[in-house]
């Protein structure tokens, strides 16, 4: 139901063309290119003035300019950071820094047979990688400020992972 109300301006072969193809071929790119890219560092951004979310879309220095806010708020505001991609390793930092809302958490994620379940039930079906070129073109150009910003959530991320849930045994955390 998101991805329809997200891409409803799409059609289906939009929908199902692999971004490949969408960023091999210039006039196809804008077909594919119909939602803004711009969404996601508006949510990132917030509410603050700077990051104007009812603007379409931003030019380069508005968006770098909303990419520096990110990150301070990421660093400054944001007391943990979790990355999807390390979801084990994000809840056992939340079990570190948020011990009485997230103790014990992984025993009941390793113990639920529901939990994988559910994990296999979200993945993407079919999902293909793309190749490296479009990633080049996508980390440099359409989404430069958006992987800044996720490098930086990255960043965050692993030095809490270190400082805090591997502080006093250094091989835990050689062993990922």
């Amino acid at each position: 139901e998101f991805r329809r109300v997200l891409f409803r301006s799409m059609s289906e072969k939009e929908l199902n063309m692999p971004i490949d193809e969408c960023i091999a071929n210039p006039d196809k790119f804008k077909e594919c290119d119909k939602v803004p890219a711009d969404q996601y560092i508006t949510w990132i951004c917030g509410q603050n003035p700077i990051c104007d979310n009812n603007t379409k879309s931003h030019s380069l220095t508005e968006k770098e300019k909303m990419a520096e806010y990110s990150k301070k708020l990421i660093l400054e505001d944001y007391y943990v950071v979790g990355i999807l991609e390390e979801f084990r390793e994000t809840l056992k930092l939340f079990d570190a820094t948020m011990p009485e809302i997230f103790g014990g958490i992984l025993k009941f994620y390793d113990a639920d047979p529901n939990v994988q379940i559910i994990i296999d039930k979200t993945k993407t079906n079919g999902k293909k990688l793309m190749n490296e070129r479009s990633r080049r073109i996508l980390e440099s150009k359409v989404m430069k400020y958006e992987m800044e910003i996720y490098d930086f959530a990255i960043a965050k991320f692993w030095k809490q992972i270190i400082g805090l849930v591997y502080k006093s045994n250094v091989e835990d955390f050689q062993k990922l």
